[in-house]
């Protein structure tokens, strides 16, 4: 599949940073460094709270591993995928430290608590002029975030569904974009339900929970893995004690999480709960197909008609995995011809013929 275009987001939010960092530099070297002397000073510091805190700061660096989703789609991913993730975490890191040493040089700490918008404070005090332009580069840099999100999380649902975990609708891609657009549309409902949950530190908690506890038990199982067998080739490997600590560190974060904020951390937890009873009714379901020859073939013709109409519609085909099997005809699916057709993937002694996404409406 091709790998996504870089949109106009990525640059405003590069060029919002350094609005900020700019006049925050040159305010520090006017000396302005009286909000720095007591800037690490608070009045209590408890335990339960720091998960809520990693929550936030690793949210803001939370893109690292989205990289991790698209590793098919890089090229000389060995060089590349450590190469990007390094250089990309050195500079949001640079970033996101001038940004807040600038902000620091204009507000108080307890300013900048209270600041429901920081940049627009800070823009308001430093930039009198371009004050205006600084919540349209947020929603812009906002935007570029949610882009990131979008490319990289329906990958998850792609390989699942062509692997067999998912219906097989979901490991369809777009017959000219090559982008696995139904998994990408599955999303959009969600995240309207999740926007409606509250504001965005209760959606950061809830989001949060469940986000770094499957990165523990990813992380987890390659500890597993790599004890298990431990000549394999592994083109990407880290020191263990690396890898042990931030193990062990994510389950801390995400039990803990539990105390800190029930509400939030535990709705994530009882929605992540809820895959249990639906994965093994599938499976139950699956044995029960497999058992009853009249429901598979019944389950199978609806399952053919409803990747059918989704292939009418979305102008989607199935994709290749990486044995270089369908895994619609790997499931006994037989794509449509004119899918088929339109892929360029015809069969031996069909002619090969272009099909317009007009021809769908005289088709239909």
């Amino acid at each position: 599949m091709k790998g996504g275009r870089r949109s106009p987001p990525y640059g405003s939010k590069r060029c919002s940073l350094v609005l900020i960092i700019v006049p925050g530099v040159i305010a520090l070297f006017k000396g302005r460094t009286e909000n720095f002397q007591n800037g690490f000073e608070v009045d209590l510091i408890t335990l339960d709270r720091l998960p809520l805190a990693f929550y936030n700061g690793l949210y803001a660096y939370g893109g690292w591993f989205y990289l991790n989703f698209i590793t098919e789609e890089v090229i000389n991913p060995n060089r590349n995928i450590p190469l990007a993730i390094i250089c990309s975490m050195i500079t949001v890191t640079i970033f996101y430290v001038l940004v807040n040493v600038a902000y620091y040089t204009m507000m108080t700490p307890g300013e900048l608590l209270l600041s429901d918008a920081v940049a627009v404070t800070f823009a308001n005090r430093a930039l009198q002029g371009l004050a205006s332009s600084v919540p349209i580069l947020v929603a812009l840099s906002c935007l570029g975030a949610l882009n990131g999100g979008f490319f990289g999380s329906p990958r998850m649902l792609f390989v699942g569904a062509r692997e067999g975990h998912w219906p097989p609708i979901f490991s369809m891609i777009h017959i000219r974009r090559r982008t696995p657009l139904p998994a990408v549309l599955l999303l959009y409902p969600l995240v309207v339900f999740m926007l409606i949950t509250g504001e965005i530190y209760q959606l950061i908690n809830f989001a949060s929970f469940s986000r770094w506890f499957f990165i523990a038990l990813a992380t987890l199982g390659m500890l597993i893995h790599r004890y298990r067998f431990p000549l394999l080739p592994r083109p990407f490997k880290v020191p263990l004690i690396i890898a042990v600590t931030f193990t062990v560190v994510c389950f801390f974060i995400v039990g803990l999480s539990l105390y800190s904020d029930p509400w939030n951390t535990g709705r994530s937890c009882a929605l992540t709960l809820t895959g249990v009873p639906c994965t093994s009714s599938i499976n139950a379901a699956g044995r029960c197909r497999s058992s009853w020859k009249w429901l598979n073939r019944k389950s199978r013709r609806t399952e053919e008609r409803l990747v059918t109409q989704s292939q009418f519609l979305l102008e989607t085909h199935g994709s290749a995995d990486h044995d270089g099997g369908d895994p619609l005809t790997r499931r006994g699916i037989r794509p449509s011809r004119r899918g088929r057709r339109r892929s360029g993937d015809e069969e031996p002694g069909e002619p090969a013929c272009h099909v317009y996404p007009d021809d769908f409406n005289d088709q239909k």
